[in-house]
């Protein structure tokens, strides 16, 4: 993103290269943010520069930095999704605007806050306008589960390592219920997601031989063929994942494949070899992947079939018809995931 782009003037550029670090990160990162908000209709790339630049600055800035990105970002409908879901895992004092209007926060992102937080976010995701009626329960029981609690400070015994992995594994437990909740009655396998697509949980483990003997070969259109294989989704959507100036929405891809990190940097370097010339550009990739929940990978991958079907969709009926809608399918093909 550019100084142009982000509405920085000279002035304040030249105080950003005599600033100190921090002072200058937090800068930058308003700034990068006031501009983003500000355009009506960001293009995707301005979407992937804003995760990846503040991400980059993130834990470089104070708290009242992000509790102002918070807010910014909690009215508008394109924020990006990993900056948001970094932003709702913060204390509530930061989180609360996104928690409560936030639309880039999805059931199954609210119920997992709820479950890592407990009643802290809980309560503050009971104040969503249009809470779905399970995730309103969930909040609910986890506000009774707490008032429920024994008020007598804790002593030797409670400070036990044993009652910690007992509070661990109650953690544990709860995630698995969750993704019991977004699995399709009798599937122990495939996940499925708010759009109704169904994406299967084993797809890594049997296609990463293939993405990899193809990713290595040097030819894109090997490995964006085994890729579109991989997703279950149209080749020209795969070849957008490897052509773009950002790996981001590759990554995603590999993380709802289920990769780890090594065979998800191993694909996403050879797809993006100039990208990581320096060990720190390494780091925050796998930082990135790290902080990347699978279940909205997947979501997403579901919204990219959903796009697919579309294109596919069109094409048949020009064919059918025989009528020349060269320009209607090019847009349509071009559609940007939401």
């Amino acid at each position: 993103m550019s100084i142009r782009r982000i509405g920085v003037s000279s002035t304040d550029f030249r105080q950003l290269l005599t600033a100190s670090e921090k002072d200058r990160a937090e800068r930058l990162f308003r700034a990068a943010v006031t501009a983003f908000c500000s355009l009506v209709r960001p293009s995707r790339r301005d979407i992937d520069q804003l995760d990846e630049l503040a991400l980059a600055l993130f834990d470089m800035v104070p708290a009242d930095a992000r509790r102002f990105v918070a807010a910014a970002l909690s009215e508008s409908p394109h924020a990006p999704q990993a900056l948001t879901l970094r932003l709702a895992n913060e204390p509530v004092d930061i989180a609360a605007p996104l928690l409560i209007r936030s639309t880039a926060l999805s059931d199954f992102d609210l119920a997992t806050l709820i479950s890592r937080h407990g009643a802290a976010h809980a309560r503050v995701i009971a104040r969503r306008p249009s809470l779905s009626a399970s995730i309103r329960r969930f909040a609910e029981n986890s506000l009774v589960a707490r008032k429920k609690m024994p008020e007598t400070p804790p002593t030797a015994e409670t400070r036990k390592p044993a009652a910690v992995g007992e509070k661990q594994a109650t953690a544990e437990e709860t995630r698995r219920k969750l993704q019991a909740m977004m699995r399709p009655a009798g599937s122990q396998a495939r996940f499925e997601n708010r759009s109704g697509k169904v994406f299967d949980e084993s797809a890594g483990i049997s296609h990463y031989e293939k993405l990899c003997s193809t990713a290595l070969t040097g030819v894109p259109v090997f490995f964006q063929t085994a890729l579109a294989d991989a997703l279950d989704v149209e080749f020209e959507r795969a070849r957008a994942l490897t052509e773009t100036g950002s790996y981001y929405y590759l990554l995603v891809a590999l993380k709802a494949l289920g990769l780890d990190e090594g065979q998800a940097f191993l694909l996403t370097a050879a797809a993006f070899p100039s990208h990581f010339a320096h060990p720190e550009t390494i780091r925050l990739f796998l930082e990135r992947y790290r902080q990347l929940h699978r279940d909205a990978a997947i979501e997403k991958v579901g919204y990219w079939k959903v796009d697919s079907f579309s294109v596919v969709s069109a094409r048949t009926a020009r064919e059918r018809i025989g009528d020349n809608a060269d320009t209607a399918l090019s847009a349509v093909a071009t559609l940007k995931a939401s």
